[in-house]
């Protein structure tokens, strides 16, 4: 997918990398990102949002597969820990603008401290 390949690059080369890198991690033309998301300011932030809904939404399915709440809070917080590098990239870039960013952690917070207290928060070391 278009955003976790922009993650990758991002992760590797920072946000200034070309676009022409990330069209290829994704094995698309130059052409569909700039289509897609033609700001690079968007992409920093849909990468965001994507890898936090990610973060949320894996939640929930591994307390399902997991064979105890904290194999499943083990196996999240590999993902959490993904999502920590990504973010560490993009810090810079969003910082530019305090006020998305601001909205960005608000989110953030939104979206994985729910899960955190309810679901996964359940787990205890075996």
């Amino acid at each position: 997918m278009l955003l976790d390949a922009a993650a990758e690059v991002f992760v590797a080369s920072g946000v200034d990398a070309p676009v022409r890198e990330i069209a290829a991690r994704a094995g698309v033309g130059t052409g569909t990102v700039l289509l897609a998301l033609p700001d690079p300011r968007r992409l920093v932030v849909a990468v965001y949002r994507h890898q936090v809904e990610a973060c949320a939404e894996a939640g929930p399915a591994l307390l399902a597969e997991a064979a105890s709440p904290f194999a499943a809070l083990r196996a999240w917080t590999g993902l959490f820990v993904d999502f920590l590098v990504t973010k560490h990239a993009l810090a810079d870039a969003m910082r530019a603008d305090s006020g998305g960013s601001e909205a960005l952690h608000a989110y953030f917070l939104d979206r994985l401290a729910e899960l955190l207290l309810q679901g996964l928060g359940q787990a205890k070391s075996p």
